[in-house]
């Protein structure tokens, strides 16, 4: 089992993921969500995908959405199913 990273080493994960993010969002985003790297790196993907389709870069507002749908989906892995 990995420990998930603390907000600071957070803050370098989403930085060297999204260099163009501005740092404040970041810090906001280390602290909000507990994310491990491949959890921030699924959220730069989606964010890639949608910048190259859209022609122009996710919004604050966007990142957000991102962040509530990996939490979502996290939480679907980890539900579980019959009987223990």
């Amino acid at each position: 089992q990995f420990l998930k990273p603390g907000i600071q080493v957070r803050e370098k994960i989403w930085k060297s993921m999204i260099p163009d993010m501005d740092t404040q969002e970041i810090q906001i985003l280390a602290e909000r969500y507990t994310f491990s790297g491949g959890q921030i790196s699924n959220i730069a993907t989606k964010r890639d995908i949608d910048y190259a389709i859209d022609g122009e870069a996710p919004g604050y507002d966007q990142m957000l959405m991102y962040c509530e749908t990996e939490s979502l989906q996290k939480a679907k892995e980890t539900k579980r199913i019959g009987f223990r």
